[in-house]
């Protein structure tokens, strides 16, 4: 291939704001208009009808469920039924991309969903016309007992059998974290490449902090257990009940969607009991321009994710480095190892310790303007490796090279 003529996104997550899954499409769709290169991004049909506005748009996956014959109920029917629809949608989705020349850039894929993903190329009868590039991002590896994760097993088989069909198609793995590159190199023969993280939020965010006497920390994102938030309100609580809460106010977004983990809630629950003007909770998705104000706001960014996570990368993290903002993150992380790597702001903390936590809340409030010199010198530095224009010469390479 001499020239891409187009790039489509596949992301069966995507659905709205929350979570990180629309900027990242939102980037690369930006950087290709700008090329001139067509984009389209396929994706759910319950996806927010505003980012369906925003950029080319298709939908190509759908929920369906079984129709109950007899009266016939089943769980485990319905769970085949849902997997047997996605192979067929992703054959599909394969089916109508027929014209040659371009790439299918696949993303935010689950080890299931990876199979089903593979199974629809195999039946796919226009596979051969296009070049697949598949984003490893999940992470299946608990890193603080050193062992594979229940369910691993889905993923080392989509893997080996998507590394299979890389004989007969063009089948390229990236991914944005060189740790989880490294995990999965060890199941299939084909180079997993490293490709920048596209983010643009620091490139439309005003910066609006000023020096003041209140040091704002603020948790963004999507509302998990395995980012901390049960610990992070524990710290809070501590710093709260020693008095140590002085000029410091905490902005905790913790929106869960449907699925509501009780942990969350009790902790949250507990938060709210402390009736503390310095504690802002949100529980709710933001849109694109509530997070922006609140991302601004923010003089520091808070990351207590579990080690279980930590090879993983992470959008809100990628935006604090990008807008140059001092950041608390796991030791033993993917995101400490940036920290370390780019010598930016911030402290890192140990996993699932909410003392030092705290601890490390309070060291980074008493050293604040040094580790934002600090953050603002990296930004420079992180800036030039991960922005859209680099994704794109990066991807564009790998598929010259591969």
């Amino acid at each position: 291939m001499t020239e891409i003529k187009f790039l489509y996104l596949i992301d069966p997550v995507i659905k709205g704001f929350d979570g990180h899954y629309f900027n990242y499409a939102n980037s690369i769709f930006k950087v290709l208009n700008k090329r001139g290169i067509e984009f389209k991004l396929f994706a759910d049909e319950k996806c927010d009808s505003r980012i369906k506005e925003s950029m080319p748009f298709c939908s190509v996956f759908h929920k369906k469920s079984l129709p109950h014959v007899f009266f016939i109920h089943s769980a485990i029917l319905d769970l085949l039924y849902h997997w047997l629809r996605r192979i067929k949608e992703w054959r599909n989705v394969c089916n109508i991309i027929t014209q040659p020349n371009g790439l299918v850039f696949i993303d935010n894929c689950f080890a299931i969903e990876l199979l089903c993903l593979s199974i629809g190329i195999l039946l796919s009868q226009k596979r051969r016309l296009k070049t697949f590039i598949i984003m490893l991002r999940v992470s299946y590896y608990n890193t603080r007992l050193n062992r594979w994760k229940d369910g691993a097993y889905k993923q080392k088989l989509a893997l080996i059998v998507l590394n299979l069909l890389s004989k007969f198609n063009r089948i390229i793995f990236v991914s944005d974290s060189e740790i989880l590159a490294s995990r999965y190199s060890q199941f299939i023969k084909n180079p997993i490449y490293i490709v920048p993280i596209p983010h643009t939020l620091s490139s439309i965010c005003q910066n609006v902090v000023q020096n003041r006497p209140t040091i704002r920390f603020s948790n963004l994102g999507f509302g998990s257990y395995f980012k901390g938030i049960t610990y992070l309100v524990k710290a809070i609580q501590e710093l709260h009940h020693s008095g140590l809460i002085k000029n410091v106010k905490f902005t905790i977004q913790c929106y869960q969607g449907i699925n509501h983990d009780q942990k969350i809630d009790t902790a949250i629950c507990d938060l709210k009991k402390l009736n503390c003007n310095a504690i802002k909770i949100i529980e709710q998705p933001l849109n694109e321009e509530e997070y922006i104000k609140e991302f601004d706001e923010a003089d520091v960014l808070l990351f207590p994710y579990l080690a279980d996570r930590g090879e993983c990368t992470s959008g809100p993290f990628a935006e604090a480095l990008a807008a140059g903002k001092p950041v608390i993150v796991t030791r033993g992380t993917w995101l400490s190892n940036q920290l370390e790597k780019f010598n930016s702001g911030g402290v890192i903390c140990k996993s699932e310790d909410s003392r030092d936590l705290a601890l490390s809340i309070t060291k980074v409030k008493d050293g604040f303007i040094e580790h934002k010199s600090k953050s603002e010198n990296a930004k420079i530095f992180w800036n030039k490796i991960h922005n859209a224009d680099n994704f794109l010469k990066t991807i564009e390479s790998i598929v010259i090279s591969d």
